[in-house]
């Protein structure tokens, strides 16, 4: 449903049991006003809403597995109800882009409302001022977490990744080097690593190569302005694919230094 703002006037329902996919985009229906018991996929844009409710949705719709939120430019929190009832069982993966005047996460970013979820990708979010990042390390089955173009999060709260991750994106969203290298402590399982605008990071030790990373297949880093060491070299040969550029305090590289093989 696109672009029909009066069809449901803000005050009708929606309710089709058996419907599996579902894209609103500026449709006029109220996301706690969905009733589809079956509903695996949600694509959601809307940008005059303010707030998405947490209990209604995930009481209405107990099967999603997948809910993107895109281009909702009002949006300024997501609303909780309290005690805290039930969760987003079966959600698996969780987008949320281009919403430029939401200022937190907080309240959606909680285990007991994502106790399944496997991807987290959080893009273009250029008001976003904080993330509960300490939190990450509790959601056991997240394996893919990206942040993209994010510029002012403030990471105060810290940085804390599961051990069973495999696939990490941080590109533009802050300087989180006050945690780092130690978010990457756990990382025995990644493949994917991805580094791009990183502010404050300086150097990899060497031991995150030898031990921490040793699983990892493909390092992609750029525009890392303070980056002046990646450690010794030997480690990062192992690396399938390996691309380093644009990193102008990297003297000891060669850019673009890219590689990749079978």
């Amino acid at each position: 449903m696109s672009n029909c703002p009066k069809l449901f006037h803000n005050s009708g329902s929606l309710s089709v049991p058996t419907l599996k996919n579902l894209e609103l985009r500026n449709s006029g229906i109220l996301l706690s006003n969905i009733e589809c018991s079956s509903l695996t996929s949600l694509s959601f844009k809307c940008v005059h809403v303010t707030a998405i409710p947490i209990q209604p949705l995930n009481g209405n719709l107990p099967s999603l597995q997948e809910f993107n939120i895109n281009e909702c430019e009002s949006l300024t929190f997501f609303a909780e109800s309290y005690p805290l009832n039930g969760a987003f069982s079966f959600l698996t993966v969780l987008v949320i882009r281009s919403c430029h005047k939401l200022p937190t996460l907080d309240g959606l970013l909680k285990k007991e409302y994502l106790p399944a979820i496997e991807r987290i990708e959080i893009g273009a979010c250029t008001g976003l001022l904080s993330l509960p990042g300490e939190r990450f390390g509790s959601f056991t089955c997240l394996s893919d977490l990206r942040i993209s173009h994010c510029p002012n999060i403030n990471w105060q709260s810290g940085l804390v990744l599961p051990s069973y991750l495999k696939r990490l994106s941080l590109n533009n969203c802050g300087n989180f080097s006050a945690w780092f290298p130690n978010c990457l402590g756990s990382l025995t399982c990644l493949v994917e690593l991805t580094m791009i605008e990183c502010h404050g990071i300086e150097s990899f030790p060497n031991q995150t190569w030898r031990s921490n990373l040793a699983s990892l297949k493909k390092l992609h880093t750029a525009d890392c302005p303070d980056l002046v060491s990646i450690g010794a070299v030997n480690p990062i040969l192992k690396i399938k694919t390996v691309y380093i550029y644009s990193c102008q305090k990297l003297t000891k590289v060669k850019q673009p230094f890219i590689r990749s093989r079978e």
